[in-house]
């Protein structure tokens, strides 16, 4: 158990944590706002202010705690708050326990540019702390997008900073990213697809999510990423499932409830659980 809590942890310091931990599994570290906010667009809903909060629990009792405040006044920004508590870990050869922590303070901006642009940018603090070993960060993630009738294109870089202070005497860097995501809305159907490609120092992402909407208010969720299949550990046998994830989404009143189940191959099973309510 302590090994693979220990691969577990090194996985999510490498993928999730520098980039602003997975904000709707379904979709790739933060591409989530980035999702929402070309959704919103492309169909042309009412805007609302909102707050809200998701729980995803990872294997090995690893959870994420995020805490949104989303505000159309008096400029369009968020903030997001996540907390990353990756439990006890606990040798058996040596008998000895230590815990592990993560701090993200995230708040992004959204800009409309002119009739077909639009940009956001996102800055981040990044605390973390192994044992007794801390280290801060700050990054920058930037996004344009360009939108034309039911196509959305964007481009992105995602951690551009830099580390402030670094665990030990070696000098790390922060996984810096580039890519590019289309969005679609189908005129005959009442649906929304998104595929993203995204480009690290030493191998590449892709995802792929179509969101169904089905009756007034509900939603069905289906995504991939390739994530899960760079992922190794142990005797693991990969099959179709691997990197599949579902969702159902639902709005009463000014509630909005999501549920969402994503299977990571190697790492396990990944769920998450959001709620949020609209204040305007």
């Amino acid at each position: 158990m302590y090994n693979i809590k220990i691969y577990i942890l090194f996985i999510m310091l490498s993928y999730i944590v520098p980039a602003t931990s997975y904000q709707g599994l379904l979709l790739a570290h933060n591409s989530y706002d980035s999702y929402k906010f070309k959704k919103n667009i492309l169909f042309n809903n009412k805007k609302h202010s909102y707050f809200g909060s998701r729980l995803v629990a990872l294997p090995q009792d690893i959870n994420i705690g995020i805490f949104t405040y989303h505000s159309l006044k008096p400029y369009h920004f968020q903030s997001n708050l996540s907390i990353i508590d990756y439990g006890q870990f606990h040798d058996s050869e040596s008998g000895h326990t230590f815990s592990s922590k993560e701090l993200i303070i995230e708040n992004q901006f959204f800009t409309h540019i002119q009739k077909h642009l639009y940009s956001s940018l996102g800055i981040k603090y990044i605390n973390s702390n192994i044992e007794s070993y801390h280290s801060n960060a700050i990054a920058m993630d930037l996004n344009l997008y360009y939108h034309n009738n039911n196509f959305m294109l964007s481009t992105f870089i995602k951690n551009h900073g830099f580390v402030i202070n670094h665990y030990t005497n070696y000098l790390e860097k922060l996984p810096q990213s580039y890519g590019f995501n289309l969005s679609y809305k189908p005129k005959y159907l009442n649906s929304f697809f998104y595929v993203e490609y995204q480009l690290f120092y030493s191998y590449h992402e892709i995802n792929i999510f179509n969101e169904l909407f089905i009756f007034d208010n509900s939603s069905i969720s289906l995504g991939y990423t390739s994530l899960a299949n760079n992922l190794n550990y142990g005797d693991f046998n990969y099959d179709f499932f691997t990197g599949v994830s579902i969702g159902l989404t639902t709005i009463y009143k000014t509630y909005l409830l999501n549920i969402e189940v994503k299977n990571l191959g190697a790492i396990g099973i990944i769920n998450s659980i959001s709620i949020s309510k609209s204040i305007n």
